[in-house]
Parts: C-alpha cells; sequence; structure tokens
C-alpha cells in the first residue's frame, strides 16, 4: 500500500466539530410562518441582532489580539527584555480574552495550561524518564486521564460542552511540546504566551511553537504595503465569518423555509452546522491576523460545499488540525507500529480530543470508513479505466482519460454529489434540540440515523465491497 497516496486518518479529525457557535442559538426551524416575510424584514429582525451579539462577543478578543500586535511592534528590537515583555503581555491578553468569552470558568482553562508547565517540566528533570525516553509518554497519559475524568467524573455537563474548543487548542500545544522521544520545554514566560496566545486561545488554530516564536522574535514593519495587505486579508476574513454566521442562524432557514422531505431538512440542518464551523474558522483566521500572523488558511469552505470527495472534505475542513495530527500523532505512530496502528491511534486521538462524545466519536469513525471506502474504490476504478477519477486530483496526471474527458467529468461529478449527500447524512444530527448545550448522547445519534435507514453506511458498505472485489 502507498502510504503517500493514502488518506491519512488524521484528516478525518477535520470532521471535528472542534468549534461551534453554542452562544448563537438556532432559530426555531418549526415556526415556518416566521420565515415567510421580506429579506429587509429579515435583516431586521434576524441578522443584525445576530451580528451585533457576535461582534460583541468578539470585539474584547479582537482587542487583545491588536494589543499585543501593537506592543511587539513598539518594543524596540535591541531591548534586552523585548522577548519577555512580548511573551508576558501576550499571555495577559489571552487570560483576559479567556475570561471575556468563557466568564469564570477560564479559570479550569488557566488551570489546564498550568499543569502542562509542570508535567513537561517533571519530564525533564526526572533522570529514569530521560533514561527510558518516557517524558512525552507520560505527558500524554496524564493528559489522557485528566479528559476521561473531566468528562464523565467531575466535569459538569454544560461548562464540559462549553469550553471544549479552547480545552482542546490547549492540549494540542502542550501535546505538541511533549515529543514522544523527548519533550520540549521553553521557559515559562515564553511556554505562557504560547499556550494563552490571544490569537488562538479562544477561537483557534493551533499554531506551533516555532510559528509563534516567530511571530514574538521578528520585528513587525508596518510599511503601507504591509499594512494593505493585512487589511485586505483580515477584511476578507473577518466578511466570511460573519456572513457565514448569517447563514448558520438566519438565511439557511429563509432560503429553505420549507422542507419537501426529510432529507431537504437533513442538507438545511447540516449546512446550518456547516456555516457555524465556517464562522469560527474565519474569525480564527481574523485573530491570527490581528495579531500579526499570516499564511495559516484554516478552512476553504468552496472545497466542502462543492466537494470532488469527501477525502478533499476532510482535508479542508480543519488545515491546521489535520496537519497537528499527521505531525504529531500519525508519523511519529507510524515509525514504531506501522500504518495500521497509527490509523487507529490517530482516531483514539482525534476522539479524545474532542472530550469522548459519542456523537462526535461516531462521525469521525463513519467519517474514516466512508472516505476510506470512496478512496480505495475510485483508485481502483482509476487503474482500471486509467482515468483521472481518484479521490484527490492529479498533481501529474498520466491517465490516458483526463479531465476532460466526458467519462471522467461525469464520474467525478457523481462522487462530488455523493460527498455532498454524506456530508448531509453525517451533518444533520448537528441540530438544536434541547441536549445541545450538554452535549449529544448515543440515543440521538442512532435516532438520527435510524429515520434515514442507515442509508449512509449501507452506501460506505457497498463501496467497500466493490473495492475489494475490483482487486
Amino acid at each position: 500500500m502507498d502510504v503517500l497516496d493514502f488518506p491519512v486518518y488524521g484528516d478525518y479529525d477535520d470532521g471535528e466539530y472542534e468549534f461551534s457557535n453554542e452562544q448563537y442559538e438556532y432559530v426555531d426551524v418549526s415556526d415556518h410562518s416566521a420565515y415567510n416575510i421580506p429579506f429587509m424584514e429579515l435583516v431586521r429582525t434576524c441578522i443584525m441582532p445576530v451580528l451585533t451579539q457576535g461582534l460583541n462577543d468578539a470585539a474584547v478578543v479582537l482587542f487583545c489580539c491588536f494589543a499585543s500586535f501593537t506592543v511587539s511592534c513598539i518594543i524596540p528590537e535591541s531591548a534586552f527584555w523585548r522577548q519577555r515583555a512580548i511573551n508576558a503581555f501576550a499571555a495577559l491578553c489571552g487570560l483576559c480574552a479567556l475570561f471575556s468569552v468563557f466568564g469564570e470558568d477560564c479559570y479550569l482553562l488557566a488551570l489546564v495550561g498550568a499543569s502542562g508547565y509542570v508535567l513537561l517540566w517533571l519530564g525533564t528533570a526526572m533522570s529514569v524518564l530521560q533514561f527510558l525516553q518516557l517524558q512525552g509518554f507520560v505527558v500524554v497519559v496524564v493528559a489522557v486521564t485528566y479528559v476521561v475524568l473531566f468528562e464523565f467524573k467531575f466535569g459538569k455537563a454544560t461548562v464540559v460542552h462549553k469550553i471544549r474548543g479552547a480545552q482542546m487548542i490547549i492540549f494540542m500545544k502542550i501535546l505538541s511540546l511533549a515529543h514522544l522521544d523527548k519533550p520540549l520545554l521553553p521557559s515559562l514566560l515564553e511556554y505562557c504566551g504560547y499556550i494563552f496566545c490571544p490569537g488562538t486561545v479562544v477561537f483557534g488554530p493551533w499554531i506551533s511553537l516555532d510559528q509563534y516564536r516567530l511571530w514574538s522574535a521578528k520585528s513587525h514593519l508596518l510599511t503601507v504595503r504591509n499594512l494593505i495587505r493585512s487589511l485586505w486579508n483580515f477584511m476578507q476574513s473577518f466578511c466570511l465569518s460573519f456572513f457565514c454566521l448569517s447563514c448558520s442562524t438566519c438565511l439557511m432557514t429563509w432560503i429553505f423555509p420549507f422542507v419537501i422531505n426529510k432529507w431537504a431538512e437533513a442538507y438545511r440542518t447540516a449546512a446550518m452546522f456547516r456555516y457555524s464551523h465556517y464562522f469560527i474558522s474565519y474569525l480564527s483566521e481574523c485573530t491570527l491576523i490581528g495579531m500579526g500572523i499570516t499564511g495559516v488558511p484554516v478552512v476553504k469552505m468552496l472545497k466542502i460545499e462543492l466537494p470532488r470527495s469527501l477525502v478533499e472534505v476532510v482535508e479542508f475542513w480543519n488545515i491546521p488540525m489535520r496537519n497537528w495530527l499527521k505531525r504529531h500523532v500519525f508519523w511519529n505512530v507510524r515509525k514504531r507500529l506501522g500504518v495500521p496502528a497509527a490509523l487507529a491511534i490517530t482516531y483514539a486521538a482525534s476522539s479524545l480530543l474532542h472530550g469522548l462524545n459519542f456523537q462526535l466519536s461516531a462521525v469521525l469513525l463513519s467519517l474514516a470508513v466512508f472516505t476510506y471506502g470512496e478512496h480505495r474504490l475510485r483508485r481502483e476504478l482509476s487503474e482500471i479505466y486509467s482515468a483521472c477519477i481518484q479521490a484527490r486530483s492529479c498533481r501529474e496526471c498520466q491517465h490516458k482519460n483526463t479531465t476532460k474527458n466526458p467519462f471522467v467529468i461525469a464520474t467525478n461529478l457523481a462522487f462530488g454529489v455523493l460527498a455532498i449527500f454524506q456530508l448531509a447524512y453525517l451533518g444533520m444530527m448537528f441540530d438544536a434540540s434541547p441536549t445541545q448545550e450538554q452535549g449529544y448522547g448515543y440515543e440521538h445519534t442512532l435516532s438520527k440515523w435510524s429515520a434515514m435507514g442507515f442509508s449512509g453506511h449501507y452506501i460506505a458498505l457497498f463501496m467497500m465491497v466493490t473495492q475489494y472485489l475490483l482487486r
């Protein structure tokens, strides 16, 4: 099996569902008459209040990002205390951003960050662990134990669900420092600045310590060209973010006030969820740009809404998280235990990071199976017909039938429609049910899929069997 062509299961975690806009109530889709109104009335009664609430919630976080960027610009590069001041100010701004969003519950996130440094320090200080090369492993075990206990024993369901996204980002940063061979222990101030960086600590995304160091070390020259380019990138992400928020909470139900059947309703529910994810993803790009960190794309919406395959969906759903899983889980485990174990452990890591929620775990596992079956089937068909119909576009296509061939166009289009169908099937359960604030259980998940006759899973089973027979 060619590992380079294999869709790494780390991609599947991009089906995350790392962030969601629980603060912004989904509209009551049962009251169809409320959306049989003129567009300007919709703007006044729904879109403007939602945008105002979103701006109010994001304002403090964005202000903290701008403040951190300003401090990094005004402190002279020659000052010997520059790095320490930038790290300390970034950590302070990050804690303020956490408090503005999570209130008193932010102490739980601060506790996770502080505990991470203690674990990393103990891992480097204990000679026995160094001799056995178990420093990073101990950090991973403690982190997993905390997630399990907090999820099922000590944490209140609403609080767990509320802080899950931010907690996951902090854990990803800590675990990226806890290499399996030898952990990386920065200074205390640099660690705090990295963990509580205001550009990532609330909305994400994950960035590496090297990326943070590059930002904190370099002198940000405010030339007119750089300023215009940064403002343009910021405004693009900002407008896309709040457009997606409007779509998720208002426009989707206004455009589709009535549903013909359960499949149309499933598509609308899944689309509302996807756009809430785009809202947070593009907003996280804004916070990064506000800090002066550029060139870190988080999501590619068109690749998801008009997909070539499910492989592309998971690849572009959450790009930084996909990179984290491939870099810190899949490739590390593959070197020691091989590809099958690496795939299994990557999926387990994904589920643990998302808090061992049955619904998320079921979606991730299903997405992994769906994507694997599609990848293998399209690879077999591509070899049989010498056609450019694999799950990913060919980089240097050497097939006899290229992308301009009618058969290739029709096949890729059919698989694209199938990917949209599967997105609706998987995303339909992320609705506005009463248990949303506490997270969804297995009854909710299975009842949703059962109502659809488990059709998505049967399609995936058919693809798996077909690709096996074609070998």
